[in-house]
């Protein structure tokens, strides 16, 4: 199957060569003819210029098969061509070309004569209706990228309707599936009458194009890829739709990585005093803002609760760091990393009385509380006053009470319900 293709670049066509080389001045000429044939092989050779009584490319002509008996019907079609565009590896590499016309066959054979003609004239086959009501469509064979398989355009008739499969790439969620798609050409019917016979219910005539505007989507990187997550899912064909992977944010604690649409915002009206003097503008109303054409992330940034010293009260308490580093899945290969870290503060205290505290790069990795075995003691410090003279007046009197817990102090503020074991204790002071 020869295809034929346009060129992107006209070319002139020169008027019969005159030569002093008569052998020259004959290939010459030989040559500008075999030009004019090609010429006028092209699809788009003669539009606009048919003669009245040419037929347009796809006419079909029903006819009875002769000497049958009881009647068969066959359909003759006009040579027509299917148009292609196609830049996938596998047109790259075919024979026929990343864009250009095919010729169909019909009955297995190319539905052009030959040029020069054959002697006898070759007869281009019809082909038999199958029933009275039948389909006779150009049926498209493509591999899963959507590229005609060579050999696979042909005219075919069906005594019932055909659904064309649409091609499919192999994707994660979906296996490959070459194409197979069917162009109605005719639709015959029977004419009711006795005996019956089939007739032109429709004709959808003129050059076919193979679409190249079905959609084809490929999740960039390497397949395989250690973490690679694919946005396309795949096709489905119940739908005939092309799935992709939604982004979840998920509704967790904390504050959102995806940055939320704003909310709308009602309008407020203007305050006035008594005289009808606007004492404060209102805003008008904004509405909740819709999606766009981003999706906004937000950045994780670290938190300062002072100077950047190396004191852990004050200076920067989680850091974070973009850094590199080599990618284990994929030797050679360097990766980012988020990492969050502290402040480089790394130290122990266990003379704290209660817990030992264990502080490594500015966080606490370890704490351990101590077990208190010291007594429970409420102490009251009373005061009594005496005179000038020495003598004692009046009785004493509560100044403040001190307490203990587990043998530690724990200030004078009653720290709660008073412990099994509890020690309480009065001293008394004498002052003027």
């Amino acid at each position: 199957m020869t295809p034929i293709r346009k060129g992107s670049n006209p070319v002139k066509i020169p008027f019969a060569i005159k030569s002093s080389n008569p052998i020259f001045a004959a290939w010459a000429n030989e040559t500008r003819t075999a030009i004019r044939q090609l010429e006028a092989r092209m699809p788009t050779a003669n539009v606009g210029r048919r003669p009245a009584a040419e037929k347009p490319p796809f006419w079909t002509t029903i006819s009875q098969v002769p000497d049958s008996d009881p009647a068969e019907y066959q359909v003759s079609v006009t040579l027509g061509y299917l148009a292609y565009q196609s830049n996938t590896p596998a047109a790259q590499a075919s024979d026929l070309g990343t864009t250009g016309w095919i010729i169909p066959l019909i009955a297995g054979q190319s539905l052009e004569p030959p040029v020069p003609q054959t002697d006898p004239a070759t007869e281009i086959p019809k082909l038999p209706l199958p029933a009275l009501e039948s389909w006779v469509y150009l049926r498209v064979k493509t591999d899963v990228d959507g590229f005609p398989k060579d050999g696979e355009v042909t005219i075919e008739a069906f005594d019932e309707a055909q659904e064309s499969i649409h091609h499919i790439r192999l994707s994660p969620e979906s296996g490959e599936e070459e194409g197979d798609y069917f162009f109605l050409i005719l639709k015959t019917k029977s004419d009711g009458g006795t005996p019956a016979r089939p007739v032109a219910e429709r004709r959808i005539t003129g050059n076919r194009e193979m679409p190249n505007q079905l959609i084809e989507i490929l999740n960039l990187g390497e397949e395989g890829e250690s973490g690679r997550q694919e946005v396309y899912k795949g096709y489905d064909k119940a739908i005939d739709k092309h799935d992709v992977r939604a982004v979840l944010q998920q509704q967790t604690p904390g504050v959102a990585i995806i940055e939320p649409l704003a909310a709308a915002v009602p309008a407020v009206p203007p305050v006035t005093d008594a005289g009808g003097t606007v004492v404060t503008a209102g805003s008008p109303a904004i509405p909740a803002e819709e999606a766009g054409d981003y999706i906004r992330w937000r950045t994780v940034d670290g938190r300062v609760s002072g100077s950047e010293s190396n004191n852990p009260n004050t200076s920067r308490q989680i850091e974070v760091r973009a850094r590199e580093e080599d990618d284990e899945n994929l030797p050679g290969q360097k990766k980012n990393v988020v990492e969050v870290v502290g402040n480089d503060f790394t130290d122990s205290f266990t003379d704290v009385g209660l817990f030992d505290i264990e502080v490594v790069d500015g966080l606490v990795a370890a704490f351990t509380r101590k077990e208190q075995t010291g007594k429970n003691l409420n102490l009251t410090v009373k005061a009594i006053d005496y005179d000038e003279a020495g003598a004692i007046f009046g009785s004493a009197y509560v100044q403040y009470v001190l307490y203990w817990r587990n043998g530690l102090y724990v200030g004078d503020v009653n720290p709660g319900d008073a412990p099994a074991q509890l020690d309480e204790r009065e001293i008394t002071s004498v002052g003027v």
